[in-house]
């Protein structure tokens, strides 16, 4: 890893050849259509707006009438490290998050991806990931 100003100047250098906007565009495009099909589809859930990250994640949140009183919400987020879409199950804050957390982990869910509460994780349980096609959470 290079200084910040070698690490600039090798994104000025990547930025002028243009394939990282236009690859950049497809990922974030998909995401933007992916969520007005939801508006248009369930018009009785609530849908956020698209957050872009840094380059970390893209997401919207999904929260269907079911998960509202129970201040859980779904996010579907494009994960740009691993390089693929996944669903993620989520509570409202960390309170929530726990509490649901606790509930999944001494459950039978246990067999399956319950992602342990701290800084920064902002998921309950990893429901699927398209892109790898690990599926996890139906049986």
């Amino acid at each position: 890893m290079g200084s910040i100003q070698e690490d600039m100047n090798e994104l000025r250098m990547q930025l002028r050849t243009g394939a990282i906007q236009k690859a950049y565009k497809t990922p974030l495009g998909y995401m933007m259509d992916l969520r007005i099909h939801f508006q248009n589809r369930y018009p009785s859930f609530s849908i956020s707006g698209l957050y872009q990250g840094y380059m970390v994640m893209t997401y919207f949140a999904i929260v269907p009438p079911s998960l509202k009183h129970r201040n859980m919400k779904i996010a579907i987020v494009f994960n740009y490290e691993a390089f693929r879409f996944e669903a993620w199950l989520s509570g409202a804050n960390r309170q929530v998050q726990r509490k649901y957390w606790e509930l999944f982990r001494d459950s039978r869910w246990a067999d399956y991806r319950v992602v342990t509460p701290a800084k920064g994780v902002d998921s309950i349980k990893v429901v699927f990931r398209v892109g790898s096609l690990a599926i996890i959470g139906g049986r």
